[in-house]
């Protein structure tokens, strides 16, 4: 088991974090629309996943410690 020490103040800096990623990913899913090359679908698909997977990654963190 490892043990995670957030302070406080580390736990505002992450909500902070995922509140901004959570807008960005609203607004590429926005603009996901506008693409029209299948390379530029391709990247945007693979970000969009990258960027839901460190969403998720940084969530379970802080659930953890609380």
């Amino acid at each position: 088991m490892n043990i995670i020490l957030l302070t406080p103040k580390d736990c505002l800096y992450l909500e902070d974090l995922l509140n901004q990623t959570f807008t960005c990913l609203k607004r590429f899913e926005e603009e996901s629309a506008l693409l029209t090359t299948p390379e530029l679908k391709t990247t945007h698909k693979k970000v969009m996943k990258d960027i839901k997977q460190l969403y998720q990654t940084m969530l379970s963190i802080i659930e953890e410690v609380n």
